[in-house]
């Protein structure tokens, strides 16, 4: 829909926000403080999500009492600058709110256009586009009052806009039960692997199975090389570091390739196919790999700790699987040094016990793990697949409603 020229169904017609609004768009601004009794909840543009709702939690009371900018049901709030366009109706909520200045109002005239119905148009694609194309980009980008106020949105017979909020009403009640529902299946496909691990792996203490003992990593890991590309600059190697990690996924998928030239100081560690990577900065996000026949020979940062398993103790999934467990973050995370530049050291990670049962045994609870986590791992595209999809209904409820097709 090209903004303010389609062709509208017959009795619709295309008209400015200026022109159905009651008095003039106000701002948010501070004033003189006056006498008022009871509490006052500040509404601020960060107090607002992209899908219209007011954020319940951590409540905020203006420094400055102003009554002629406190809010009414049907009132629609439009940010100004920041996250410029997003939009709030504001209901029959009790209590009193105040909004911010970064913040203008519109009070629709109910004469004139329904609120909820305006409030629809402004989560439409034919807002956004509109956004767009009068934003102004300089340190931030800002849309004024003016320029809101000859936004062109279709508009039909009231009784009509009424029709269609009520089905909007409806349609988008249906989606926000069908995303909390995929919400929560991602949520569970995402607490799967700790429960599978918490299954295998004996807590720190713990009695341990006949065969099994505690063991530091450093006593079965063998200690690896270190180089300087620099010393070869036309040759080009594959560079891993933290930001390779996906972290969701515990897996290196973005590796970059470099010229010895141009290698960062960093760039030091040789690593083979086998060797499992953990991040020594910020140890609480868990960015963990293993490293596998593509990248066999290369070279990853100092910023990650390289333990490279004794074939004849360690078994490379098993240990894998043992560096996601949340234990073992937990007691990395404990020996964090430093708050701007949280971080342990490799000596941390080497002193970390692990639970060793014999080699035969650690192979087949890593290919459990194995297979558990590639089950896993198709649960949770499903859901976010299915979320996704979700999430896309609304622009296109919108788009029909606002093309007559309701």
């Amino acid at each position: 829909m090209t903004i303010g020229t389609d062709k509208l169904p017959q009795g619709w017609k295309w008209a400015a926000l200026g022109e159905i609004i009651l008095g003039k768009p106000q701002y948010g601004s501070v004033a003189r403080k006056v006498p008022y009794n009871g509490k006052v909840r500040y509404v601020r543009i960060t107090d607002l999500t992209d899908r219209g709702e007011l954020k319940p939690d951590d409540p905020v009371s203006p420094s400055v009492i102003q009554p002629d900018r406190f809010l009414e049901p049907g009132d629609l709030l439009i940010a100004r600058s920041g996250s410029v366009g997003r939009t709030y109706l504001h209901g029959n909520l009790p209590g009193t709110y105040q909004y911010a200045g970064y913040l203008i109002r519109f009070r629709i005239d109910p004469a004139k256009s329904l609120p909820r119905y305006v409030f629809y148009v402004s989560k439409s694609d034919l807002w956004r586009e509109w956004i767009v194309s009068n934003s102004k980009t300089s340190t931030l980008t800002n849309i004024n009052a003016k320029q809101y106020s000859s936004f062109r949105l279709p508009l039909p017979p009231l009784c009509e806009q009424q029709r269609i909020a009520g089905i909007l009403n409806q349609q988008m009640a249906y989606v926000e039960k069908a995303r909390q529902a995929a919400e929560e299946i991602l949520e569970a496909a995402q607490a799967l692997p700790g429960a599978f691990l918490r299954q295998v792996f004996p807590a720190l203490g713990d009695a341990l199975p006949a065969g099994w003992k505690w063991a530091n990593l450093g006593d079965v890991c063998n200690k690896i090389k270190t180089t300087d590309p620099k010393r070869n600059p036309d040759n080009q190697f594959i560079y891993v570091d933290i930001s390779s990690i996906d972290r969701s996924v515990k897996r290196i998928t973005t590796p970059s390739v470099r010229m010895g030239k141009d290698a960062p100081s960093r760039a030091r560690r040789v690593i083979h196919k086998g060797d499992v990577l953990v991040a020594t900065t910020r140890p609480n996000l868990n960015a963990v790999a293993l490293v596998g026949d593509d990248l066999d020979g290369q070279i990853c940062s100092t910023g990650l700790c390289v333990l490279r398993p004794d074939g004849c103790w360690l078994d490379s999934n098993y240990l894998y699987r043992y560096t996601t467990h949340e234990p073992f973050v937990t007691a990395l995370t404990e020996m964090v040094n430093g708050s701007m530049y949280p971080a342990v050291t490799d000596k941390h990670v080497m002193g970390q016990q692990i639970p060793l049962p014999p080699l035969s045994e650690q192979k087949r609870i890593a290919a459990l793990l194995n297979e558990q986590m590639a089950y896993v791992e198709t649960v949770r595209m499903s859901a976010r697949e299915q979320l996704d999809a979700i999430n896309a209904l609304p622009a296109a409820l919108l788009r029909r409603a606002f093309a007559g097709g309701l």
